[in-house]
């Protein structure tokens, strides 16, 4: 469990737990049992993801934050091994690690991951991380503006892309590691259609032209490139499955993106 494993932390640091809920059922029984008191417990009526992420940063008063998903289960010394990652520069962001465990056995729920939970992947080429696992100075808020409120999914990468473009470094910490549980690949399905409803608007608000949509859109309907989808397996652990079960993973990776590039295109055309 999530709160758990928080406070059984192997850490040096003191650090405070702020858990903003956006109307979880069950939440109030849960939050009156004794060992979770000296948590910081705030209740919202919106149940989106950055609106909660902005509450707790208002709310926080430590110089450093690290933020994770309700689901993800950090290791034991996952502070440690991030703030070892940030020095006395305010203008490093610590991307941490994903160990995704699969819904099922079904080979198809293994896609879950292989596509953005690479942070290995993604900071070396300057992609934008997820708030999953991440750890950022305070005052970074303070300089990029907090999280753009308007959306409920995307806008962790974007504010994380802002970041490296106004001279912020982000450094991956392979060693703070959360266990983040997949979905099943139906339920991936549904997030993609919120996550790129959530690109579309962003794009829109932004301005962004034309063209630019058009070759994004393209470039969704593209497959994913075999040297990627390698670094992907090899990352995930799969590396040692069959030649005919690498394969149907990436078909099925290529489906998803079809279907990413149908859900941006259906939401670009109604905006």
């Amino acid at each position: 469990m999530c709160l758990d494993s928080i406070f059984s932390q192997q850490t040096k640091y003191t650090y405070e737990v702020i858990v903003v809920d956006g109307g979880s059922e069950g939440i109030e029984l849960f939050k009156a049992e004794p060992q979770w008191s000296s948590v910081f417990w705030i209740s919202t009526d919106t149940a989106n993801p950055y609106i909660s992420r902005n509450i707790g940063i208002e709310a926080s008063k430590g110089r450093v934050i690290g933020f994770l998903d309700a689901k993800c289960i950090p290791s034991p010394k996952w502070i440690d091994n991030a703030m070892r990652s940030l020095t006395a520069d305010e203008r490093i962001i610590v991307a941490g690690a994903y160990k995704v465990i699969a819904n099922s056995q079904a080979l198809k729920d293994k896609a879950y991951g292989l596509l953005y939970l690479n942070n290995k992947k993604n900071v070396a080429k300057g992609y934008g991380v997820t708030t999953g696992n991440l750890w950022t100075p305070k005052n970074a808020f303070l300089d990029l503006g907090y999280f753009a409120d308007q959306f409920v999914s995307g806008n962790d990468i974007l504010w994380t892309k802002n970041a490296i473009k106004k001279g912020y470094k982000i450094m991956y910490a392979e060693q703070a590691i959360v266990v983040y549980e997949g979905q099943s690949y139906e339920k991936l399905k549904g997030s993609i259609e919120k996550y790129f409803t959530g690109i579309a608007i962003q794009h829109k608000n932004n301005k962004k032209g034309l063209f630019s949509r058009l070759a994004y859109l393209a470039k969704q309907f593209m497959p994913m490139r075999f040297s990627n989808f390698q670094e992907s397996i090899d990352y995930r652990g799969l590396n040692k499955r069959s030649w005919l079960d690498k394969t149907y993973l990436w078909f099925i990776i290529w489906r998803l993106k079809i279907h990413m590039a149908f859900t941006y295109l259906r939401r670009m055309i109604g905006l």
